[in-house]
């Protein structure tokens, strides 16, 4: 069943046979011409590193991100499912600031860097890096970080195959859509077009 949805790995934060799997998973993993990343705050991501994605993040020479308005409605939505929403929201907007100067600083270093926002409150944590989608559950009521990660490979012998395509199609659909503006910096960094 796993190669049928092309499940390649699981985690589990406090699991270390799962951390040992995750430095497998990305040592193979070389450099991937872009990266993109559907997230709450992309903090995790980009800043902390919590992911250990830093390596495939720096090789790559595109970055695509997508993250929660944290002044829109769906992230009062959200906050409001995980409790107290008033330091939650804090939270929020200081790590979507942390992960937008972290995007303007790979921008500075070279790479093509594309950063939109969208207010519906998440339903998917997805990271896109080449042949790999690293996927999470975070809609209402569901803490990120308690919910376990999944990675799905692309088969190139039958594409269509497994979820690896329909999550990254997901991605696409959103990253198009024209109600999701795109974030322009009007400082003397800005992130490119």
């Amino acid at each position: 069943m796993n190669r049928l949805v092309s499940l390649v790995h699981v985690r589990q934060e406090d699991d270390r046979r799962s951390r040992w799997a995750d430095r497998k998973l990305l040592d193979r993993i070389t450099r991937t011409p872009d990266v993109s990343v559907m997230s709450v705050t992309g903090y995790d991501t980009f800043v902390s590193g919590r992911r250990k994605l830093n390596r495939v993040i720096d090789h790559s020479h595109e970055l695509r991100a997508m993250l929660m308005n944290p002044y829109g409605a769906g992230a009062m939505r959200r906050v409001q499912s995980l409790g107290d929403p008033v330091p939650l929201l804090e939270t929020y907007c200081k790590e979507t600031a942390a992960t937008i100067e972290r995007l303007v600083s790979l921008a500075s270093a070279g790479k093509k860097v594309t950063l939109k926002f969208y207010d519906d409150p998440p339903f998917w944590n997805l990271i896109v890096t080449g042949e790999y989608v690293w996927v999470q559950y975070c809609h209402d009521g569901h803490e990120l970080k308690s919910q376990p990660e999944y990675v799905f490979a692309v088969d190139r012998d039958k594409p269509t195959l497994g979820l690896f395509s329909a999550f990254y199609v997901h991605f696409l659909n959103q990253w198009g859509n024209p109600q999701h503006p795109e974030y322009v910096r009007h400082a003397r960094t800005d992130l490119p077009q």
